[in-house]
């Protein structure tokens, strides 16, 4: 699930569920791939570019 909200001015907030992993997403196996996503979109979303997902 995929929800967007603007919640003052410029903010910008999206809500993404991954079935199958726990809160504590950390102690989950395959979290490295979820927060590789999550840092590229903060990228995105400070700079305006959007790196590849993975990329070193």
């Amino acid at each position: 699930m995929l929800e967007r909200r603007a919640l003052k001015g410029d903010t910008v907030t999206e809500v993404r569920e991954e079935a199958g992993y726990p809160h504590l997403l950390p102690a989950s196996p395959g979290w490295e791939r979820i927060a590789d996503e999550v840092f590229d979109w903060a990228l995105a979303h400070t700079t305006g570019v959007r790196p590849v997902t993975g990329a070193q």
